[in-house]
């Protein structure tokens, strides 16, 4: 503070006594200041301060010989309080206006106060003043003060030491300042000192260890500092000390037990610091206790049972440690109790009934604890209890009906605990009732009626209940109600037209129930309304325009519901809107532009409606918008620049569009972007480099767009990247090396893309890496070795590539790993046995490889197993714990054996895709399939099995899929797989299967989409009853023994004929974690062919080489839908029906090999799709119909040796 600014009355003054006179001056600092370097004064001043001083020394040192009054301490005083004011900087309530030099009577300056008899200032009150600046050191001149109040203030600086020269000092009152530093030691020269209050300021350091020299001292008030250490034990020989607050602060250390010496404390207010240890035991021998408060801290232990003999204690606040064990029962013994706080311990056992002796308690504070039981009975004898909290906990039962006796309870919180039955009618009887807080219970029943009496609430939570029936309307009687929560119910029926009266409503939470009807627009009355979120239900109609004309509403949340219409324009009108989520709904027309007007927006979603047209360009004047979310609509046109300008956006997301372009480079402008998703929509073009200086990004999802070009290498730099999808693009050339510092990246998605190139040794440098996708590239080389690096691996797929060598033995170490998809490439050598050290792999799929080798078990973990198009060869491996085994498909493969050990295996349960197709298995089925009650698909085809279809096949009761076709399977069929009431698919084709074809199949197994019984040896006549299977797409009798005429009904086949069009496109099977679509040969067109996964394709109806005699049913010709008829190599007579070309959709046709006679119908030239045709070997006359098609087959499929069928150009 520089010297010359400064005037001589800011300075202390001090004699020495010396020859010559010397005079000494200080500064603030304490600095001794030489005398030439005091500023210039006049000749006058330097002689009335030369005087002054000089008669001052004689006035203290001298016996006084002459009467000089005007030259006593008064003068001192006089200065010292010029120098208080000179350093207070604002007085904005103008306490010193008074004080000037002018004015000699400082006794009578405003907070001034002297003694009668010496005129000396004894009290200095200029508390609340709202005065700013520091105080000066001249107040350790005013020698007879006994009491300074300088409290409510806004002083700064250190607490001048000077203070220590006070020594009739007994009240210093500094509290609610700005004072920095240490508490100065010398205060505690101030033994006459009774009362300290130092708090609510910034000083430092520790309490002086001196403390404890203040013997006088009764309020030691230290709170809301930064003040550091432990309390010292010297506190303990304050024998006099009745009120000691130490509260926000950070001590550290244990209570000090010399406390105890401290007889007289009525008021120990330790909160707040970080004090450990347990509560000392001595506690209980301040009987004179009336409060205490030792608040969040690190105690530990129990509560001591002695602090029951504090028998005058009012207030106790232990809330917010460590404290274990029970309640002491005795703690009803304290008869004085108003407070009882002990939240946020790990307290544990009941609430004893004990309590119930606390007639005065008034407030009782048990949330976040672990307590159990019931809410005791004898809570009700509390008469004077106001407030009750037992939030988190584990209390149980029903909540008491004598909570109703509570007179005089305003605050009622059982939040999160486990009440069960109904909400207690008597609760309405606490008249007082202001807040009632019954959260996240399971409580059930309705809401009472009467919750419309309780006129003074002003809070009611009951969400997260089971709570049902609908909102009753008396709640529109609580006109003081400002929050209602009642989300997370199972309430019903529409919104009480009532609720409009609840005018002082602030927050209306009604989301997650089952409401249904319209939003009343009496909500749009509620002028105080700022929150309303009723997502989550099945509301219908519009957004009432009304509500869009509250001008305090920050949250309007209405997604998950039923909505329609276009979202008004008003809401533009909503100046204070913060979040607005209008999310799946059925809302339509364009996104409003007015919507931009909203200012003040941070979170913006309109998820998955139906919103068609552009993005307004306008979207960038929404500055303050955080949370931006338009994906699941029908959006068009591109990305607008001006999302550039959001230069707060944290999350876009505009997936599941139509949007088209690329993506705009002022996206680099969002520095604050954390994820980005952009999927699923038409994007083209090159990912651009700027995306790169995005350093926040954490998701990037580009998924399913049309992007070209290269990976950009600057996609590196953001360096807060944990997951990156580029999905089923068109980026070609390499994933670039430069992959590898993206350190925090925990997923990698570049499957579906034109990838080429070895897969980069630097992804071994992902340490965080989880999941890993690279499927369905052009991907070459080996695995890298570096793979093993990826320690957290958990799914590793790199499917469908080109990739080569061996499994490496090392994917044994990811002992993380779940999922393993290394099928179709080229991988060679045998599965290494060191991939049994997966000890979390449940998927496996390894199919469509070249690998060799014999498997002798499956382990444990695994539920997914793909071992399909391989080489394996051996026994069936016997799986260590098959329960787990979803699919196990081993199919085309060279395994041997019989099927017992595996098929009879324990814990099949849960298995549901079972192929053993394509091999080389032998011996009969065995009767064990009962186990498998979980069962889907089962396919046992192309092997050598033998003996009769074994009957517990009819009690997979989920079977949809049964094929054991190509096998040697002899006998009838069991009646038992009539059970088989979901079987979409039955193929038992090229068997030694006999007998009659059961009636039941068309009774019961109704869901068929596929019967294929061709090349067996049934016989006898095809039954009515197969007409019942109106879901049928393919019937192939052919080739065996049946005879009997055509059953005119198979024109019930209802999909074949095109009355029903829900045709099952794929054959496919979910499953859990993905799925399996089948699929196998037909013979179409006169040859065997793969129909693969296109069921939707195959529309096939073949009877051939078989003895059905009489005449083609002419109902056969309704059958628009069918692709392939083939009657051939049987015994039909009469004439082919005349409007066989109804059928157009026909592609195969032959009627070869019968007896049919007659012309060709004149109606098979409509037939435009035939690709194959023959009706060769028949008794056919006339010409050939005229027609394109017709006219392209050959002769072949129209005559036999002896011509009798002509062309039409002949």
């Amino acid at each position: 503070m520089p010297i010359e600014k400064k005037v001589p009355s800011f300075f202390l003054v001090k004699l020495t006594i010396d020859t010559p006179l010397c005079i000494n001056i200080w500064t603030q600092k304490h600095r001794k200041i030489p005398q030439n370097s005091l500023p210039k004064m006049s000749a006058k001043w330097l002689l009335f301060l030369r005087s002054f001083l000089f008669l001052t020394h004689l006035a203290a040192f001298s016996t006084p010989i002459h009467k000089a009054p005007a030259l006593n301490g008064t003068n001192v005083d006089h200065l010292a309080v010029l120098a208080i004011k000179s350093m207070i900087k604002g007085d904005p309530q103008g306490l010193l206006t008074s004080w000037n030099q002018s004015s000699t009577n400082f006794c009578q300056w405003q907070g001034v106060t002297c003694s009668l008899h010496h005129q000396r200032v004894t009290h200095l009150n200029l508390a609340s003043g709202g005065l700013i600046g520091t105080l000066s050191p001249s107040i350790g001149n005013l020698s007879f003060i006994r009491v300074i109040q300088l409290f409510n203030n806004s002083f700064s600086s250190e607490i001048p030491r000077e203070i220590g020269r006070l020594f009739r000092l007994r009240q210093l009152r500094l509290a609610y300042n700005c004072f920095m530093g240490n508490i100065p030691a010398t205060i505690m020269n101030c033994s006459n000192l009774q009362v300290l209050q130092l708090g609510f300021n910034n000083l430092v350091g520790k309490i002086p260890n001196g403390i404890g020299s203040l013997s006088m001292l009764s309020i030691l008030a230290l709170h809301d500092n930064i003040l550091q250490g432990g309390i010292p034990p010297e506190i303990g020989r304050l024998f006099r000390l009745q009120e000691l607050y130490l509260f926000n602060n950070s001590f550290t250390g244990n209570i000090p037990a010399t406390i105890t010496n401290c007889s007289n404390l009525q008021i120990l207010e330790l909160g707040n610091n970080n004090l450990v240890g347990k509560i000392p035991d001595w506690i209980g021998t301040l009987f004179m206790l009336s409060t205490l408060d030792l608040r969040n801290n690190f105690f530990t232990g129990n509560i001591p049972a002695t602090i029951t003999n504090c028998s005058n204690l009012q207030i106790l606040e232990l809330y917010n440690n460590n404290l274990v064990g029970k309640i002491p029962d005795a703690i009803g013994s304290l008869s004085m109790l108003s407070i009882l706080g002990l939240p946020g311990n790990i307290l544990r056992g009941g609430i004893p009934p004990e309590i119930g002796r606390l007639f005065r308690l008034q407030e009782l504070y048990l949330f976040n604890n672990s307590l159990t039981g019931n809410i005791p009975a004898t809570i009700r004898n509390c008469s004077n209890l106001q407030i009750l909290e037992l939030g988190n906990n584990n209390l149980v039962g029903k909540i008491p009906d004598g909570i109703g006796s509570l007179s005089m309870l305003s605050t009622l919180d059982l939040r999160n605990n486990s009440f069960t039955g109904n909400i207690p009618a008597t609760i309405t009887n606490c008249s007082n009732l202001q807040i009632l807080e019954l959260d996240n219970n399971n409580l059930v029943g309705k809401i009472p009626d009467a919750i419309g009496s309780l006129s003074m609430l002003s809070i009611l939570g009951l969400p997260g209940n089971i709570l049902q029936g609908g909102i009753p309307p008396e709640i529109g009687r609580l006109f003081r109600l400002q929050e209602l929560y009642l989300f997370n119910n199972s309430l019903t029926g529409n919104i009480p037209a009532t609720i409009r009266n609840c005018s002082n409503l602030q927050i209306l939470e009604l989301g997650n129930n089952n409401l249904v009807g319209k939003i009343p627009d009496g909500i749009g009355s509620l002028s105080m309304l700022s929150t309303l979120d009723v997502r989550n239900n099945s509301f219908t109609g519009n957004i009432p325009a009304t509500k869009t004309n509250r001008s305090n509403l920050q949250i309007l949340e209405l997604g998950n519901n039923n909505l329609v219409g276009k979202i008004p324009d008003g809401i533009g009108s909503l100046s204070m809107l913060s979040t607005l989520d209008l999310r799946n709904n059925s809302f339509t027309g364009n996104i409003p532009a007015t919507i931009t007007n909203c200012s003040n927006l941070q979170i913006l979603e309109l998820d998955n409606n139906n919103l068609v047209g552009k993005i307004p360009d306008a979207i960038g004047s929404l500055s303050m918008l955080s949370i931006l979310g338009l994906p699941g609509n029908i959006l068009q046109g591109g990305i607008p620049p001006e999302i550039g300008r959001l230069f707060r956006l944290q999350e876009l997301y505009l997936f599941n569009n139509f949007l088209t372009g690329n993506i705009p480079a002022t996206i680099r402008n969002c520095s604050n972007l954390q994820i980005l998703e952009l999927g699923n929509n038409n994007l083209v073009g090159k990912i651009p480099d700027g995306i790169g200086s995005l350093s926040m990004l954490s998701t990037l999802d580009l998924r399913n767009n049309s992007f070209t070009g290269n990976i950009p290498a600057t996609i590196t730099n953001c360096s807060n990247l944990q997951i990156l999808e580029l999905d089923n693009n068109n980026l070609v050339v390499k994933i670039p090396y430069e992959i590898g510092s993206l350190s925090v990246l925990s997923i990698l998605g570049l499957p579906g893309n034109i990838l080429q190139g070895g897969i980069p040794p630097e992804i071994g440098r992902l340490f965080r890496l989880q999941e890993l996708y690279l499927f369905n590239n052009s991907l070459t080389g080996n695995i890298p070795a570096t793979i093993r690096n990826c320690s957290n691996l958990q799914i590793l797929e790199l499917g469908n590539n080109n990739l080569v060598g061996k499994i490496p033995g090392w994917i044994g170490s990811l002992s993380m790993l779940s999922t393993l998809n290394l099928r179709n490439n080229f991988f060679t050598g045998n599965i290494p046995p060191i991939i049994t050290n997966c000890t979390n792999l449940q998927v496996l799929s390894l199919g469509s490889n070249n690998l060799v080798g014999n498997i002798l078990s499956i382990p444990p973990t695994i539920h997914w197993l793909d071992l399909r198009d391989n080489n394996f060869g051996g026994k069936l491996p016997s799986p260590t714990n098959s329960s787990s085994l979803i699919p196990l498909d081993v199919s085309n493969n060279y395994f041997v054996g019989s099927l017992h050990n595996l098929v009879c295996s324990d814990g099949v349960k849960k298995t549901k895709y079972f192929s053993l197709g394509y091999n080389q298995l032998s011996g009969v089925i065995p009767e064990c399939w009962e186990k498998w009650s979980s069962l889907v698909l089962l396919c046992l085809s192309g092997n050598y099995l033998s003996g009769e279809i074994p009957r517990t096949l009819g009690s997979i009761p989920l079977l949809q899929f049964l094929a054991i076709s190509r096998n040697k399977i002899s006998g009838r069929l069991p009646s038992s797989l009539l059970n088989l009431s979901y079987l979409k698919v039955l193929d038992l084709r090229r068997n030694n299967l006999a007998g009659i074809i059961p009636p039941w199949i068309g009774i019961k197994l109704t869901m068929l989409k596929i019967l294929n019984l061709r090349s067996n040896k049934f016989y006898g006549n095809t039954p009515d009853q197969l007409c019942y299977l109106s879901q049928v797409q393919v019937l192939d009798l052919a080739d065996n023994n049946l005879s009997g005429n055509i059953p005119r009904c198979f024109n019930n086949f209802s999909v074949l004929s095109g009355i029903e069009t829900n045709l099952e496109v794929q054959l496919s099977f979910s499953l859990d974690g993905g799925s399996f679509i089948v699929g196998d040969s037909l013979v179409m067109k006169g040859q065997e062919a793969e129909y693969g996964s296109f069921l939707g394709l195959v529309m096939l109806l073949d009877l051939s080489s078989n003895k059905f005699s009489g005449q083609i049913p002419s109902e056969l010709t309704t059958l628009h839908k069918l692709k392939s008829l083939n009657l051939s190599r049987n015994q039909l007579t009469g004439e082919i029906p005349n409007k066989i070309g109804d059928m157009k959709s026909l592609e195969s046709l032959d009627l070869s090999v019968n007896n049919l006679s007659g012309e060709l119908p004149m109606s098979l030239s409509e037939l435009n799709f035939l690709g194959t045709f023959n009706v060769s070997y028949n008794n056919l006359i006339g010409r050939v119909p005229t027609g394109t098609q017709i006219q392209s087959f050959n002769e072949s499929s129209f005559f036999f040796w002896k011509q009798t069928l002509w062309s039409s150009t002949k």
